[in-house]
C-alpha cells in the first residue's frame, strides 16, 4: 500500500482510529450505522477484492475473525491490529485467512491458545512477540516462513511442531522462550533457519526431534549445545 493508492476502502466508525488514519492518509472512508466489532480496510489483489482486519473495537476475551465481511474474504491480520489487547484469551481465525502481519498480537499476555487456519502461509515479524500466556500453539501445515522474533519472549511455550512445507525461520524466532523444551522439525531439504533461531532459550534442555532422514542431521544442529538431537520414523 502506497499513500494515496485508489483501491483501499476503509469501513469503520466515524472519530475511530481508522478515520482519522484515513484521513491523514488519503484513503476513501466508508461509514456505517452499525458496523461488526473489528476495524478493517477492502484492497484488491490479483484475485480480487479481499479484506484485512485492522482494529478490534469491543473488549472480549474470545475474539471470532469472521471469514468474510461485506461478502469479501478475510485473508490478512495486519499489523499490530490486535497488540497489547490482553484481555483476549482466546482468538478465533478464519479458514479465509492467509497471513499474520507485523506485531498482530504482540503483548497480547493473556492469550493461551493458537490454532492456524490451514491456509496461513506467513507469520511475519513479531506477530506474538511478548504472548507469555501462551502454551499451546498449532501451526498450519502450509505455513512457508515465520519471520523476525515471531513468537520472541513466549515464555509459556514449551513445545513446537513445525509443519511439513516451512521453508525459512528468521532470526529469533523463538528467541527467549525460556521454558521451550521441544521442537519437531519435518523432513524438508529446502528448510533454512537463522543461527539465532533460539537465542535466549535454555539451549541445554531443548530436544529437537526431526523425521529420520531429514535434514536436521547436518550441521545446522551439530553446532547447537542441545539437550538431544533424536529422530522418528515419519
Amino acid at each position: 500500500w502506497t499513500e494515496g493508492e485508489s483501491n483501499l476502502l476503509i469501513t469503520t466508525m466515524e472519530g475511530s482510529y481508522a478515520d482519522t488514519f484515513a484521513q491523514e492518509h488519503n484513503i476513501p472512508v466508508q461509514y456505517e450505522d452499525q458496523i461488526s466489532e473489528f476495524e478493517y480496510i477492502r484492497f484488491t489483489t490479483e484475485w480480487g477484492e479481499e479484506i484485512a482486519i485492522t482494529g478490534y473495537v469491543t473488549l472480549a476475551e474470545t475474539v471470532r475473525i469472521p471469514a468474510y465481511i461485506e461478502g469479501l474474504p478475510v485473508t490478512i491480520v495486519s499489523g499490530g491490529a490486535f497488540k497489547d489487547c490482553t484481555d483476549i484469551k482466546k482468538v478465533v481465525l478464519p479458514n479465509t485467512l492467509a497471513e499474520i502481519k507485523e506485531e498482530a498480537f504482540a503483548g497480547c499476555t493473556g492469550l493461551t491458545e493458537l490454532i492456524l487456519p490451514e491456509y496461513v502461509w506467513g507469520i511475519q515479524a513479531r506477530a506474538f512477540a511478548g504472548c507469555t500466556g501462551l502454551t499451546n500453539v498449532v501451526l498450519s501445515r502450509t505455513l512457508l516462513n515465520i519471520e523476525e522474533e515471531a513468537f520472541a519472549g513466549c515464555t509459556g511455550l514449551t513445545k513446537i511442531d513445525l509443519p511439513e512445507e516451512i521453508s525459512w525461520i528468521n532470526r529469533r524466532a523463538f528467541g527467549d522462550c525460556i521454558n521451550l523444551e521441544e521442537i519437531y522439525v519435518p523432513n524438508n531439504a529446502n528448510l533454512n533457519w537463522d543461527t539465532s533461531l533460539f537465542n535466549g532459550c535454555d539451549i541445554e534442555k531443548l530436544t529437537v526431534v526431526f523425521s529420520r532422514g531429514g535434514f536436521c542431521s547436518g550441521h545446522q544442529l551439530g553446532k547447537m549445545p542441545l539437550a538431544s538431537v533424536t529422530e522418528k520414523t515419519p
